[in-house]
């Protein structure tokens, strides 16, 4: 969506624009890894189940994954869990089965600043009936992210829109080529900080489509199968049962290594190929946390923001762009920024980008950038993007809405 758009009217910007010239900031502190997870069915004082959302510690030199509980959300078995990128928030989803979770097919926000977990509707399909079998979620990165989920019970993916709470059926993910369909059974669903997304399957369909980690290629809005390229899988010698993960997360800040939980008290972490690189052992207090299911995941790379003084300039005129970025990444890169501005028709028509600008861990950038608009606009309506050029998928850009209008 982001590289797609630049093949449109694109027009010289010349001296036009006045863009990104004062892109600067001060490092800010390092940032820490956040990774949450989800225990699910655990008996409260009242003998009821409900399910447990952790902050995950990982201690690389101590090999352990110490959690520390942030909240008990009174859901039966949250196996879908997926964070916001400005992490605020994650929405959970109460697992809905007819006879092994009948009240199960909720789903809800918790605020990570007010510790507050609100209900917002249920999961259902575009016929009104609830979603069995919901496993695996992710939200990917930027203010166009969407909050996809899956289902083991249909295996197809779905968006659900977080505003209105209706969901569209994506459909099934096939592998690319054989077009087998993947056994979404259990596991979980990924997005790192640049939008790739991954999948990993417990189960296998063979010999076509093996249990282990796949990258999905996931397109823009429903219609075909979605295709996916298998990656790989752990073979570090453990229990077979060691690789059957109960969720998935990105370490790094969405941008290392993949970490799975499974049932034995366990974090695997496995590169983007699927094959093993580390094991970490889940723990409460020093004891073992006597995990059953549930899920994982985590904050994201960056947060980027961008405010308009106004909503509305004359031809000729210039808008105040107020930019935000939080990076945090782990080793020091070289990125441009992009900015764009799109028609009613998703046209560029303007278009810059900035020199390649270094980056390490925790850099922040705060800045208030002048976007000259020309006189030759046409009036009507449009949206002016901001992003980093190595983002994929054209998820993870800000984005804000302005009209030109003629002075009468």
């Amino acid at each position: 969506m982001i590289r797609k758009s630049f093949r449109n009217a694109f027009r010289p910007l010349a001296a036009a624009l006045v863009l990104f010239a004062a892109l600067a900031g001060a490092p800010a502190a390092n940032a820490i890894e956040t990774l949450y997870l989800t225990n699910t069915e655990v008996v409260d004082d009242t003998g009821q189940l409900v399910t447990e959302l952790y902050l995950v510690d990982i201690d690389d030199n101590g090999k352990t994954a110490d959690v520390a509980l942030i909240d008990v959300i009174p859901y039966e078995k949250v196996d879908a869990l997926a964070c916001t990128p400005d992490d605020r928030s994650c929405f959970l989803i109460d697992k809905y089965h007819p006879v092994n979770h009948p009240n199960g097919g909720r789903w809800g926000r918790y605020d990570f600043l007010s510790r507050t977990f609100t209900t917002l509707g249920e999961v259902l399909d575009e016929s009104g009936e609830r979603i069995p079998g919901i496993v695996l979620a992710g939200h990917s990165p930027g203010p166009r992210g969407k909050l996809i989920f899956g289902s083991q019970e249909t295996d197809s993916l779905y968006v659900l829109d977080t505003t209105i709470g209706t969901t569209t059926e994506l459909g099934p993910i096939v592998v690319e080529g054989s077009e087998t369909l993947v056994d979404l059974n259990g596991a979980d669903l990924v997005f790192t900080s640049d939008s790739r997304l991954f999948v990993w399957a417990n189960s296998a369909r063979m010999p076509e489509a093996p249990a282990g980690l796949y990258e999905v290629l996931l397109p823009e809005f429903g219609g075909d199968a979605i295709r996916c390229v298998y990656l790989g899988t752990g073979t570090d010698g453990a229990d077979p049962g060691s690789h059957f993960f109960t969720g998935l997360a990105v370490r790094e800040n969405g941008l290392g290594d993949i970490v799975g939980s499974n049932r034995f008290d366990e974090l695997h972490q496995q590169a983007r190929d699927g094959s093993d690189v580390d094991l970490f052992h889940l723990q409460r207090d020093g004891e073992p946390l006597g995990h059953v299911a549930g899920d994982m995941h985590h904050s994201y790379d960056c947060f980027l923001n961008v405010e308009l003084d106004r909503d509305e300039v004359a031809p000729g005129g210039t808008l105040q762009m107020s930019v935000r970025l939080i990076h945090n990444r782990t080793k020091e890169v070289e990125t441009p920024f992009v900015m764009w501005i799109e028609d009613r028709d998703g046209n560029v028509v303007l278009e810059r980008q900035t020199a390649p600008r270094r980056l390490a861990w925790g850099d922040s950038v705060v800045t208030t950038v002048p976007v000259a608009i020309p006189d030759w606009f046409p009036a009507g309506g449009y949206t002016l993007y901001v992003g980093m050029s190595e983002m994929r998928q054209g998820e993870a850009s800000a984005r804000q809405t302005f009209k030109v209008r003629y002075e009468s």
